[in-house]
């Protein structure tokens, strides 16, 4: 009996280590586990600030105003040389707008394109003004124009035009 005690004393004590060592292999492979865990939640929390960082620059993006087309009378829109101006008529009613305004002008043509600021002249066309209204606008460009012909667009306020032209 006093053998199988010994024994049995042994094979206890043989686990016992053996459990120990196994234990300390498992923890030290789990070490590189926890590490990598780590580097995936840094991954992810990258990944999250990354998303928010695109859903506000889509929410910037999608902050575009919603022009308002108006129907310009082409064949009384044109280039004013003398002015050095764009000069537009429209047939709409009821548009206001003011002479500190943001004004955009898109020019295309020939496969080319460019904008440039604008700036509104309310002096130039008084005729425009319709008491609090306008039926059409005169813009500065601030940059110089080739002769051509062009499709011209131009932003003001909260509306937008568009109309074929000559300049030259």
């Amino acid at each position: 009996m006093k053998k199988t005690c010994v024994l049995l004393a042994a094979l206890l004590t043989l686990s016992l280590l053996m459990t120990a060592c196994g234990g300390s292999t498992e923890e030290t492979a789990a070490e590189p586990e926890t590490e990598a865990e780590t580097i995936l939640e840094e991954n992810i929390e990258t990944e999250e600030t990354e998303a928010e960082t695109k859903e506000e620059t889509k929410k910037e993006m999608t902050s575009f105003t919603d022009f308002q087309k108006l129907t310009v009378d082409e064949s009384k829109s044109v280039y004013d040389k003398n002015l050095g101006a764009f000069v537009v008529q429209y047939t709409d009613e009821n548009v206001r707008y003011l002479a500190d305004d943001v004004c955009s002008i898109g020019i295309s043509g020939d496969g080319e394109a460019s904008s440039m600021a604008g700036t509104i002249d309310m002096t130039a066309h008084p005729e425009f003004e319709n008491g609090d209204y306008y039926t059409g606008i005169v813009v500065n460009h601030t940059e110089e124009l080739y002769d051509g012909t062009y499709k011209v667009t131009i932003t003001f306020g909260m509306y937008i035009v568009s109309f074929p032209c000559t300049i030259g």
